[in-house]
């Protein structure tokens, strides 16, 4: 029987220390980045959290995420966020990652930004474009270090448009 996901939003400062140790164990592993991120906190993000719930003891269990991250740089650019997502490797290709991906560029589009998405791996690659993302909107690095990789990377992007 396929388990219920519920999935909710809150901003990465809103997290509970409880939710944070927990998707820091998801990720460490596989996306250290993410666990980056939840360690540097920063006020320009974002996450979307699925669990599941056990019927019969009500523990709800955290088993993926996605986070965004995003940059109002200058106006020689625009406004861009960034994309990653992790699913705990049991609950792969049961939808979960495409319903948190849907949803974290559904608001990185209505608060008019360009999703760019993180996928360093040829898995990750294919199940982007099979979730209807862009090739040119795929980047191998995680969250830009410094100004001139997010504008070379999003110049590029809109000269293949």
């Amino acid at each position: 029987m396929k388990p219920i996901v519920s999935i909710y939003e809150k901003r990465l400062h809103d997290l509970t220390k409880t939710e944070r140790e927990i998707l820091t164990n998801l990720t460490i592993s596989e996306d250290s980045h993410m666990a980056y991120v939840l360690k540097e906190n920063p006020s320009k993000t974002m996450s979307w959290i699925a669990q599941i719930k056990d019927k019969n003891t009500k523990l709800k269990t955290i088993i993926a995420w996605s986070l965004m991250r995003w940059y109002s740089p200058d106006i020689r650019s625009v406004n861009c966020s960034y994309i990653s997502l992790f699913v705990n490797p049991l609950f792969r290709r049961q939808g979960i990652g495409k319903q948190l991906i849907q949803r974290t560029i559904e608001y990185s589009q209505k608060n008019q930004y360009t999703p760019i998405v993180y996928g360093k791996t040829k898995l990750q690659f294919s199940f982007y474009k099979a979730c209807g993302i862009d090739p040119a909107q795929i980047t191998q690095k995680a969250f830009p270090k410094q100004y001139w990789e997010h504008y070379r990377f999003v110049k590029q992007y809109l000269n293949s448009k």
